[in-house]
């Protein structure tokens, strides 16, 4: 799938009686300028949900005391506005090439909550996994003029929650399958 570069932006008129999901932004960019930065206390465009996938190269994103380098196959998962910074290294050596989604919390937060609880701040995810792949349609999807009408918006963001909260419960369940020592080794690691 040929995803188009560039931020979309969704401003759909509300209807009242229709409660809908609300995507607020999605996009497919290449940073290589140190001067990419975003911190979550200072944004006032909120409230907003970002969940932004590293396809090559890195960023670095902190969170209250953590510090971490996101690489390929990993997400950001964070709550704007909130106590985090995201931004591209000064010592990088190639270009941080991501998808993004900036979402309203409405009607989704404890889907997300769960996720988040549950996989992490950083978690990996696989390139071919039901979110990553529903991401890159949305994205390619703004990019052609697809996401016309704030139901299309509203399905969208829908489907994608559901998603990753479908690959965490799998996962989990995967997870009494695992050997004594491997169960042992994630909770070290967790």
């Amino acid at each position: 799938m040929d995803i188009p570069r560039g931020t979309y932006g969704f401003r759909f008129a509300e209807d009242k009686e229709l409660q809908l999901c609300v995507l607020f932004a999605a996009g497919y960019d290449s940073i290589s300028d140190p001067a990419y930065r975003w911190d979550g206390l200072e944004r006032n465009d909120g409230p907003l949900l970002l969940f932004q996938y590293t396809l090559s190269g890195e960023g670095v994103f902190e969170s209250e005391n953590r510090i971490y380098r996101v690489t390929a196959g990993q997400a950001i998962l964070a709550e704007i506005p909130g106590p985090h910074r995201y931004y591209y290294p000064a010592d990088s050596a190639q270009p941080w090439e991501f998808l993004f989604l900036l979402f309203r919390p409405a009607l989704i937060l404890p889907h997300w909550r769960k996720f988040l609880r549950e996989a992490g701040e950083v978690p990996r995810l696989p390139a071919d996994c039901a979110p990553v792949r529903l991401a890159r349609m949305i994205v390619a999807d703004a990019g052609a003029g697809r996401i016309s009408d704030p139901l299309i918006a509203s399905s969208s963001v829908y489907q994608f929650v559901t998603e990753l909260t479908r690959i965490q419960a799998a996962t989990l369940r995967d997870r009494d399958n695992w050997s004594e020592n491997i169960r042992r080794a994630a909770e070290f690691i967790e």
